[in-house]
C-alpha cells in the first residue's frame, strides 16, 4: 500500500504547521505538556492549528492588562470516565483573580463560532494550581 503525494504534502504542511505553533507558544512562554499528543490531536484536526494559535493570542494580549502573573498550560486531557482525550489550555496565576474565568471566558466568546464549525475541541479554564 503506497501514500499518495497529495497525502504526504497534507501531513508534511501540518507538522511544519504545528511545529510553527509549539515554536510560537514557546516564545510566549505557554508550557507544552505531552506534546506527541497534542502533535498526534492537532495532525487529525488541522483546521484548528490556526485557532489555538489565535486564542492564545487573544488570551496573552487580554492577561498581559491585568498585574497577575498568569501562566499558560497546554495540555491533553484525558476523561477518566470516557474514551476520550483533547487539548486544555489551563490558565495559572500566582494569586488567582476572582475574574479569572469571566476573564477567559470573555476571550473566548470571541471564538465561539469558530470553535463550533472545527473537527476538534479545545477546553480553556483553570485547574487552580500555582504557577510552575
Amino acid at each position: 500500500m503506497s501514500i499518495s503525494k497529495s497525502t504526504k504534502d497534507r501531513k508534511s504542511k501540518s507538522k511544519s504547521a504545528i511545529g510553527d505553533l509549539f515554536a510560537f507558544l514557546r516564545a510566549n512562554k505557554i508550557l507544552i505538556k505531552n506534546s506527541d499528543e497534542i502533535e498526534e490531536y492537532l495532525s487529525d484536526k488541522q483546521d484548528m492549528i490556526s485557532l489555538v494559535k489565535s486564542i492564545c493570542c487573544s488570551l496573552l494580549e487580554r492577561f498581559q492588562k491585568i498585574n497577575t502573573p498568569t501562566q499558560f498550560s497546554l495540555e491533553m486531557y484525558h476523561d477518566p470516565e470516557i474514551d476520550d482525550s483533547h487539548p486544555i489550555l489551563y490558565i495559572r496565576q500566582s494569586k488567582y483573580e476572582d475574574d479569572v474565568l469571566d476573564i477567559a471566558d470573555g476571550v473566548c466568546a470571541k471564538y465561539e463560532k469558530n470553535l463550533s464549525s472545527v473537527k476538534g475541541w479545545l477546553l480553556i479554564t483553570t485547574d487552580f494550581r500555582p504557577i510552575e
